[in-house]
């Protein structure tokens, strides 16, 4: 296709040039134009299996260094995600609860654009904050380190069982929900949602059926919404059960 592109703006300058050479004569005025060879056409493949292979001064070429060094080629959808995605991660300082989003981000925009190592080492140098950026400071100094990295801040920061000790640490600390105050009852269904969310995405599905945890949770809840625990729940007794009943209001 950039082939053919070429082609096309080829021949366009070239019968441009010619053009103006006519006026020129015309107008007894010279005017320099390029010499034919330099808008000589490449014949183009009728199979894509012969098809040339890109040159070095394309813009879907780039020089990377993944594995042993070799040529990291963009795809057309690689291409039009790199337009259409924001190259930068979101800023991460070290928060266990940021984590999954984090990593989330950083694996599926790094599949989706192509990104290289040299590209995702600045990426993160850019986003890293506080005890995050500490930790690698100097992993981040050549790409041949950033796997190193990553594995330094998933052990760090993103073991499953940190990230969702931190929820609950964070769901215990919001105030009791109060029958008469509908705003501690939304935060304390939207705190319950995301914990459960995280545990699945996290796959600590054993976490679901922690009746400890779900004892902890309903004894917060005020009397009337207990009883409309007690005649919702059934068995077994599964914490996702939790955020589907009519103990959480329907956000």
């Amino acid at each position: 296709m950039l082939e053919e592109e070429r082609a096309i703006e080829r021949n366009y300058l070239y019968r441009k040039y010619q053009l103006m050479m006519e006026a020129s004569r015309t107008a007894n005025q010279p005017i320099n134009a390029p010499s034919d060879d330099s808008f000589h056409v490449p014949p183009c493949h009728s199979s894509p299996l012969r098809a040339a292979p890109p040159t070095a001064p394309e813009l879907h070429v780039l020089e990377g260094t993944r594995g042993a060094n070799e040529t990291a080629l963009l795809n057309s959808s690689q291409i039009a995600a790199r337009h259409a995605v924001a190259k930068e991660l979101p800023v991460y300082s070290g928060e266990p609860e940021e984590w999954p989003l984090f990593i989330a981000t950083y694996e599926n925009t790094t599949k989706l654009c192509g990104f290289t190592p040299e590209e995702n080492m600045v990426r993160l140098q850019r986003c890293l904050r506080g005890k995050a950026l500490e930790a690698v400071k100097c992993q981040l100094l050549h790409p041949a380190n950033l796997e190193h990295a990553l594995s330094t801040l998933k052990m760090l920061f993103g073991r499953p069982e940190i990230i969702v000790h931190s929820f609950i640490e964070k769901i215990n600390k919001l105030p009791a929900p109060k029958a008469d105050k509908l705003n501690t009852l939304i935060d304390f269904a939207i705190a319950v949602r995301n914990m459960v969310a995280t545990v699945t995405a996290c796959h600590l599905e054993d976490h679901l059926y922690n009746v400890t945890l779900l004892q902890n949770l309903v004894e917060r809840l005020p009397t009337m919404v207990k009883l409309n625990w007690a005649t919702h729940r059934d068995r077994p007794m599964v914490l996702s059960r939790l955020c589907r009943s009519t103990i959480v209001p329907q956000l």
